[in-house]
């Protein structure tokens, strides 16, 4: 009979290893599961006519929002038509080292991979029409903005000679990265950058 689960219902539930959501929930609030590190299975209805599931992994109904990832393994890669991830849906999934983002996605927020303290790579479809990626670091489609650096990439980073901005939050909590080489082209350095 749940309708609707409120925004932060389970914040910090670290605990929780299994989800299961009813038939009848058709809203799932803003950060609802957020830091649900034990998270290893998500189930919805098949009656459920807002949301499924697969792998883990909470979408909306017709795949084209990822909303929450229960423990995704090493190497992910996102289904292709996902066009929108929601801004807590991966965060602290510790276990993550490499990713792949499909072509049709175009829309990441920048903390994203914050707090996925294993990720060295990021990897993006060539067709995507929004990111790129160079050297396992997320770019925009045109690499002249670094929007994030996996926490921990390999020894360093050489950014791109084609960036000129590095985003906000970009290399934020990457404290194993040994040097960053800058570019000439260089001119903005977001905050938290």
């Amino acid at each position: 009979g749940i309708t609707s689960i409120g925004r932060n219902a389970f914040t910090g539930c670290g605990n929780v290893k299994e989800l299961i959501i009813g038939k009848d929930v058709k809203k799932i609030g803003e950060s609802a599961f957020q830091s649900c590190e034990s998270l290893v299975k998500i189930e919805v209805d098949e009656r459920n006519e807002a949301y499924c599931s697969e792998n883990a992994v909470l979408f909306n109904k017709d795949k084209t929002r990822m909303l929450l990832a229960g423990s995704l393994g090493s190497d992910y890669q996102i289904p292709e038509g996902v066009r929108q991830i929601e801004t807590d849906a991966i965060k602290s999934n510790n276990g993550l080292e490499s990713i792949t983002i499909p072509a049709s996605l175009e829309e990441i927020d920048i903390t994203l991979f914050q707090e996925c303290w294993n990720l060295k790579k990021i990897e993006v479809n060539e067709e995507n029409k929004v990111y790129a990626s160079d050297g396992g670091a997320l770019l925009n489609k045109e690499k002249t903005i670094l929007i994030a650096c996996p926490r921990n990439i390999e020894d360093g980073y050489t950014i791109p000679d084609s960036v000129t901005s590095i985003g906000d939050h970009a290399f934020y909590d990457c404290d194993n990265i040994t040097y960053i080489d800058l570019p000439d082209s260089l001119t903005t350095i977001g905050e938290y950058a």
